[in-house]
């Protein structure tokens, strides 16, 4: 019986953990399992979600470079401009005011969702270890059923082989004897006419020794 939803929730309650796609040995793990397809929902949505996290801090960074770089000119066209008769410099100041204030709309939209972001993140990667649990321990509990089979039938053969040794080593015996018998009684002319190549070896090494 697999583990329910909730036994997983409870084995990863108050773990904080950074999000998995960056995580290299994560996709080794995904890749061990054969989960590639079965999560690749989930992980293209964090993908997604860390691309617009990161581009989000990234024009927020520009956008507050920008407002600083208009702040500074605003002073100078302020200056230049206070007595009310430079009409191009009193453009330039309201179009630089309009500017800011885009600035400002676009630097709290980006706020925005760089505070959303996180909880969206924490959501999906808390889907994607709940996903990656459940197929990791689906797989451990198949392949440990599997296992206990296999070394069954290993012990079983193991001592299944081992009987099978004996006996070829006493049936090896019994005809090497056999066809010694046969040589020192017949002759070797004689046995030769019996197809018995595999024990000629034994014979020359007991030539060997007499002489």
């Amino acid at each position: 019986m697999a583990k329910s939803d909730e036994e997983f929730r409870h084995a990863l309650s108050g773990r904080k953990l950074p999000p998995l796609t960056l995580d290299h040995q994560w996709h080794q793990l995904v890749v061990s399992i054969g989960a590639e397809k079965k999560i690749h929902t989930l992980s293209a949505e964090q993908t997604e979600l860390l691309k617009q996290q990161a581009g989000a801090a990234n024009e927020l960074k520009k956008l507050k470079k920008l407002k600083k770089r208009l702040m500074d000119e605003i002073v100078t066209l302020a200056e230049t401009g206070c007595d009310g008769t430079d009409k191009k410099a009193e453009k330039k100041l309201d179009e630089h005011k309009a500017l800011i204030e885009e600035c400002n709309r676009k630097i709290d939209e980006c706020e925005d969702l760089l505070i959303s972001l996180p909880g969206e993140l924490d959501e999906v990667n808390r889907k994607l270890m709940l996903k990656t649990m459940e197929i990791s321990y689906d797989l451990l509990k198949k392949n440990g059923q599997e296992i206990e089979t296999l070394t069954e039938w290993i012990d079983s053969t193991r001592e299944e082989l081992k009987e099978k040794l004996v006996r070829r080593q006493e049936m090896q015996g019994t005809s090497q004897n056999i066809y010694i018998y046969m040589h020192n009684v017949f002759g070797p002319e004689v046995v030769d006419i019996f197809d018995l190549q595999n024990f000629k070896p034994v014979i020359k090494e007991q030539e060997e020794k007499k002489s």
